[in-house]
């Protein structure tokens, strides 16, 4: 993925999670950079479009604790994280490997 086009899959990352986070997140306290950095707290790694298609339970439930922590918000479901994943790869798939 070029520069351009990785910028624009983490703008559109971090739009959807404020989008699926929104409530129960209040609005003011979510921005786009926080879906990038909680992903980063989470697992130590950039993401892509295919390590977010590659999510298992496991995987959501790690970024739902990392998302109810950072954001001081308990009622952060896995529901609400798989919307934001769902909703990024609706707008950047995945590549087949």
């Amino acid at each position: 993925m070029g520069e351009a086009s990785k910028l624009d899959f983490l703008l559109a990352l971090g739009e959807e999670v404020c989008g699926a986070l929104s409530p129960p997140v209040p609005e003011n306290l979510i921005v786009p950079q926080d879906g990038y950095g909680t992903w980063r707290q989470a697992f130590g790694s950039d993401p892509s479009p295919e390590a977010l298609a590659a999510l298992g339970e496991p995987e959501l439930e790690q970024l739902r604790a990392v998302c109810a922590g950072y954001f001081e918000c308990p009622e952060v479901s896995v529901e609400h994280i798989r919307l934001a994943v769902s909703r990024t790869l609706a707008r950047w798939p995945a590549r087949p490997t």
